[in-house]
């Protein structure tokens, strides 16, 4: 926190921060795989650019957050970890305008995988009629999805649809769509670039065609097979969906996970243990 390492008892912020009183703050969370933090050049320019967005000025340079980053792990002792690296408007003299600078925090935790049962039998997601604000910033703001998804039971994630009944992606995840073996996401300033994402896409080229546009809500009937992709989530299927302003659940194609989210999660999946093998070499 602010140039010290302290232990989780000692992190403090004040009551008058910015990123507590008005959700004036940007993140980013990386996972390591093998002691690793996978991606993280990537992550780190997206909180650059997230930061810009808001007009933080981030108070170290991208360099000096990145070593930051392997001196945190270092220090954890975590087989694996999970990290969140959060910069805040800090304290404000008028609770509403910045007017110090800008607050670094990172912190490490243990990673806790999601339960494999979601894997094999996939998840529930509920659509939206919702939007983010500044979709191109990772910002701390979460209120208005978190209040939705909460009352729906058994939702895991929630996903944004906008007035022209697009599905934009998850709430802290990106979408993709199957349909006739051909994958959708969006990709417009209407999402947050997805990190994970552009890895899978990057994986699939000369394997699968892809369209980068969203499936709209009249497109949902002919969609085979749904699922989410995201650091923490990696690939996630989806084969149970709601709308936020009916409960009843719908089964996403046969309401099973689809061979070709299996393939990508086995893709992924071996991409990995490659990338780890070629650390130990």
């Amino acid at each position: 926190m602010d140039d010290r390492f302290v232990t989780e008892n000692d992190a403090k912020v004040s009551v008058l921060d910015l990123g507590l009183l008005r959700g004036f703050a940007v993140f980013e969370y990386v996972r390591t795989y093998g002691g690793t933090p996978f991606l993280l050049q990537e992550h780190l320019d997206r909180f650059q650019n997230s930061a810009a967005i808001l007009s933080l000025q981030l108070p170290k340079s991208l360099e000096q957050i990145e070593a930051i980053v392997h001196e945190l792990i270092e220090r954890s002792g975590l087989p694996e970890a999970s990290i969140k690296l959060l910069a805040t408007g800090s304290i404000s003299e008028d609770q509403f305008l910045p007017t110090s600078q800008t607050s670094l925090i990172l912190f490490a935790y243990p990673h806790k995988p999601y339960p494999q049962k979601w894997y094999v039998e996939g998840i529930h997601a509920v659509i939206a009629s919702l939007t983010r604000p500044l979709p191109q910033c990772k910002s701390t703001y979460y209120a208005s999805a978190i209040a939705r998804l909460r009352k729906t039971a058994g939702a895991r994630e929630l996903i944004y649809m906008n007035d022209r009944g697009v599905l934009l992606e998850g709430a802290t995840s990106n979408l993709f769509a199957v349909k006739r073996g051909c994958l959708y996401t969006h990709m417009s300033e209407e999402v947050l670039p997805g990190i994970t994402r552009n890895f899978l896409l990057r994986l699939v080229q000369g394997r699968f065609p892809v369209e980068k546009r969203g499936i709209t809500f009249w497109e949902l009937s002919e969609i085979e097979e749904l699922f989410l992709t995201g650091s923490n989530k990696e690939i996630m299927p989806v084969t149970k969906i709601s709308f936020d302003s009916d409960p009843k659940e719908l089964p996403v194609g046969n309401g099973r996970v689809g061979p070709v989210t299996i393939e990508l999660m086995k893709l992924f999946g071996e991409k990995i243990i490659e990338n780890k093998m070629s650390l130990l070499l």
